[in-house]
């Protein structure tokens, strides 16, 4: 799995939030391709098989050009905040990292706006698109119940949410 988001400090978050989720899960292994890390270290990381990445654009595209990053076997592509990624310029690269996705990955473009930017790039790679919307006067929060938990520790947050969501989705 490939997540795309258009900030640094964006993959970091993500990766250490799936780090936290994932650790239960034997083989999970995350891996940012972002700026700040060296080249080197970056492709050796990368030859290790992420079960996921996350990568801004231009730090992407410069592995997958220079080979550290090879795209035949990936199943998902998720371009997060897709109206931000392009809002900041990030198209011609997004374009160009797609040139390399297998052409039956299955894609997601997820976008809290949808801008003639976005429209054109999901009407340029996606098949068979399924479009969700949550228009504003749909969300009603009046039949939900509100509730605050405090923990002292990130790890106690994780496993509070974890069991939360095991005991309310049955």
């Amino acid at each position: 799995m490939l997540i795309i988001l258009p900030a640094r400090l964006l993959c970091h978050e993500a990766l250490e939030l799936i780090r936290q989720i994932g650790r239960h899960i034997s083989g999970l292994n995350v891996f940012g391709v972002v700026g700040g890390v060296s080249l080197e270290s970056e492709r050796i990381k990368l030859g290790e098989k992420p079960s996921i990445i996350f990568g801004t654009p231009g730090r992407l595209l410069n592995a997958v050009q220079t080979g550290s990053l090879e795209l035949k076997r990936l199943k998902l592509l998720i371009l997060d905040e897709a109206d931000e990624l392009l809002s900041r310029g990030f198209q011609e690269q997004i374009l160009s990292i797609l040139k390399f996705v297998p052409p039956d990955v299955q894609m997601a473009i997820i976008s809290a706006t949808t801008p003639n930017e976005v429209q054109c790039l999901m009407d340029l790679s996606l098949r068979d698109p399924v479009c969700l919307r949550i228009e504003k006067k749909y969300v009603d929060m009046k039949d939900s119940e509100h509730f605050k938990v405090s923990v002292d520790e990130e790890e106690e947050k994780i496993d509070f949410l974890i069991n939360f969501y095991e005991k309310t989705s049955k």
